[in-house]
């Protein structure tokens, strides 16, 4: 009788610290990726519940800067920035949120960096797939091309590039070895908008 009664509270003690610790975790963010004017998407490292969401942004100076929630689900949020500048970092609180299985909701830190691009015809977004080292430009508007040429620096390194494909608003190069987090050069030549006779050059940068 005795032998039964110590299982069984050790059991409860043993359920009591699992639930301690599940109750204890939180939501975080796996990846946050800037999809251009302003966007801003942030991918969670499991499955998220919300509770009045809410979207708090502040500048590099710690001022409070506008913006709303467009979308979330399960996994991923995104929210639009009203106004920012280009090369800035951006830190954002996400509140109302909480993990599966937890008790209260609680609130997610990350930060974005807005990359620069000038030209003819800005860049968008810039998305590196790491295990195609495929890199991809997604232009604000339709684009015309006239032999381009693209170059990847980061200082004084310059990076192996191929232009794979460049049709509408994209193009499409293959490039390696770029590290995850870091600031990356970029630098397209031939480029104009659509239906220009004059061909200009567009660079920027993007965290790989």
């Amino acid at each position: 009788m005795k032998k039964t009664v110590v299982r069984a509270a050790l059991a409860a003690w043993i359920l009591s610290c699992m639930f301690a610790m599940t109750a204890a975790a939180s939501a975080a963010i796996r990846e946050t990726e800037y999809a251009g004017n302003g966007r801003v998407e942030a991918e969670f490292t499991s499955d998220v519940r919300y509770r009045s969401a809410k979207i708090t942004v502040r500048d590099p100076e710690g001022r409070k800067v506008p913006a709303v929630i467009l979308d979330k689900d399960e996994d991923d949020l995104a929210f639009a920035l009203i106004s920012w500048q280009q090369g800035k970092t951006y830190t954002f609180t996400i509140s109302g949120i909480k993990k599966p299985g937890e008790k209260n909701y609680g609130s997610v830190r990350g930060k974005i960096r807005i990359p620069v691009s000038k030209g003819p015809v800005p860049v968008s977004r810039v998305n590196y797939d790491r295990e195609d080292h495929k890199l991809k430009f997604e232009f604000e508007s339709l684009v015309g091309w006239k032999k381009p040429t693209v170059s990847i620096t980061r200082g004084k390194k310059q990076y192996a590039v191929k232009i794979l494909e460049k049709a509408g608003i994209e193009m499409r190069v293959r490039v390696k070895n770029l590290q995850k987090g870091k600031v990356y050069r970029y630098r397209i030549t031939g480029v104009s908008s659509w239906g220009e006779k004059a061909f200009s050059t567009v660079t920027g940068d993007f965290t790989a």
